[in-house]
């Protein structure tokens, strides 16, 4: 995007096909100019230029930050080298060389851009530059178009990055054969599940601190039994409590009763192995005291 006040450099090539297109090509130029687009055409030679017109053309082409290709049924004939000799040279020399800044560039490059006068002109753009935007000048609106890009201003600004919501994934059950016998998470009295209720209140804490703030209530309700009310005495701000304020308000697991809590812990540890929290320092080995204290399956 150009800054305010800069001039943006377009060179116009274009082929000599008739006294109405010079004009035209010439009208264009001038209205670009008028809007700020600082132009350079071969009409604004007086004379001979004193490098002589080849060297000229190669000079605009490397001043120009944008090259307009005004394409017509003559300049591709031109471009391609199939004129007839003696005629067109000045397109054929143009041609070349942007076909050879093209390959150059790998064809990366969105400085040639392609201009139609008429929109039956459209297979008369040289085969290189079939892949760029082509500008059909024969409303303001498509003016307007072509103006916007050379001002680097084209296109739509996107709007902001909302918060991406989670989503559970569906699960799956185990295959298991005849005889096995799934594990099953076993029941604790009553004083292991107050020890072991506070070291469950540590693995939370030690939580890493990227996970969606949705993501740590599902995890919380999960270690309360399952009990949203319970969970919210923990998520009274709506959702929205940072992790410090997680760490002040989890006394609640002192006080809220967790009805049949040892399997709503083999669940919780589940998930945090599915999503590879285990691996951050300080959460493994208080998930394996859990996973003993409660019989829940090994990782």
């Amino acid at each position: 995007m150009h800054e305010n006040g800069a001039h943006p450099r377009v060179f116009i090539s274009y082929s000599h096909d008739s006294p109405a297109h010079r004009e035209r090509v010439l009208h264009l130029s001038e209205r670009l100019r008028a809007d700020g687009i600082d132009t350079r055409l071969d009409q604004y030679v007086n004379g001979t230029p004193p490098e002589g017109w080849p060297r000229w053309m190669l000079n605009q082409l490397d001043w120009a930050e944008s090259v307009l290709v005004i394409c017509t049924a003559t300049y591709y004939r031109r471009f391609r080298g199939l004129e007839a000799p003696g005629l067109g040279k000045g397109v054929d020399w143009e041609g070349a060389v942007i076909t050879q800044a093209l390959y150059d560039a790998r064809s990366v490059t969105a400085k040639f851009m392609p201009v139609l006068f008429a929109a039956e002109d459209g297979g008369c753009v040289p085969e290189p530059l079939r892949g760029q935007t082509f500008y059909i000048l024969t409303a303001d609106q498509a003016y307007q178009a072509l103006y916007a890009a050379l001002l680097g201003q084209a296109g739509v600004e996107p709007g902001a990055l909302g918060v991406p919501r989670w989503q559970p994934r569906a699960s799956a059950t185990p295959l298991v054969f005849d005889g096995d016998q799934p594990a099953i998470a076993k029941r604790v009295d009553e004083q292991t599940w107050q020890q072991q209720r506070l070291v469950l209140r540590d693995l939370l804490v030690a939580l890493p601190a990227w996970p969606l703030v949705r993501e740590r209530k599902a995890l919380v309700e999960a270690a309360l039994g399952g009990h949203p009310a319970a969970a919210n005495l923990i998520w009274e701000d709506d959702g929205y409590t940072v992790a410090g304020n997680l760490i002040l308000k989890l006394h609640f697991f002192d006080t809220v009763p967790l009805p049949d809590g040892h399997h709503a812990v083999c669940g919780l540890l589940a998930e945090i192995r599915t999503r590879r929290w285990d691996l951050h320092p300080g959460i493994g080995e208080q998930m394996q005291a859990l996973a003993a204290a409660f019989g829940c399956p090994a990782a």
